[in-house]
């Protein structure tokens, strides 16, 4: 209960703990330690549940294939296909996340100037990566979109299945990816207004909790 509560937390609180640039012309080294915590916490934290949800969705999809209907026949292949995928991809990046957010946090302790420099190049990177995924999953879902007015029209239940959950699943990866990516745009504008030459100071409170503090 408590991790699930953390993880609301952090979606929610995510967008805006990493936002300071919004509000403030400069980022000292506090609150980009603060920033930087919040938005690699927010990156690792889903990666259990989704894989967990990628297992389960292969379940479901298990048990859908064991129908007579045509439609659920299809339906679960195009669920098994696109969890397995979410799934794999998921767990690869949940192997590396911690060594990344741990080369960053010590980047900025140790070399300011340089950190700035790599996390700027590493985030325009990973934005670019979040158009071409995007772009897949438009292109997934309107597949999907294609194969249920064909299937429609000639009456196979088995496109309309395979359909309907090439719509669905793109849809979704769609709006998620879609998360990830204002939550990396927030990042990258903190990045970029922060001055490594700053003395750090006592941070105002807003709304942020300190890398210390438990969730």
């Amino acid at each position: 209960m408590r991790e699930a509560r953390g993880l609301l937390a952090l979606l929610l609180s995510a967008p805006c703990a990493v936002g300071f640039a919004a509000g403030f012309s400069t980022v000292d080294r506090t609150d980009m330690t603060v920033a930087l915590h919040r938005y690699y916490d927010a990156e690792a934290l889903p990666l259990p549940y989704l894989l967990f949800s990628s297992l389960l969705a292969l379940l479901v999809a298990a048990l859908l294939a064991k129908r007579s209907n045509r439609f659920w026949k299809g339906f679960a292949a195009a669920l098994a296909t696109i969890s397995a995928v979410i799934g794999v991809s998921s767990f690869a990046y949940l192997l590396q996340v911690d060594d990344t957010h741990a080369t960053a946090a010590a980047m900025l302790a140790h070399d300011p100037v340089r950190y700035q420099q790599i996390e700027a190049e590493h985030l325009a990177d990973m934005l670019q990566g979040f158009s071409t995924v995007m772009a897949t999953d438009i292109a997934c879902a309107a597949i999907g979109a294609a194969m249920l007015a064909y299937g429609a029209i000639t009456a196979k239940r088995f496109l309309k299945g395979v359909g309907v959950g090439l719509l669905l699943c793109g849809l979704l990866l769609v709006a998620l990816e879609n998360h990830h990516r204002y939550r990396a745009l927030d990042y990258l504008d903190v990045v970029r207004a922060f001055r490594p030459q700053l003395p750090s100071l006592p941070s105002i409170d807003r709304g942020v909790r300190r890398p210390s503090q438990t969730i």
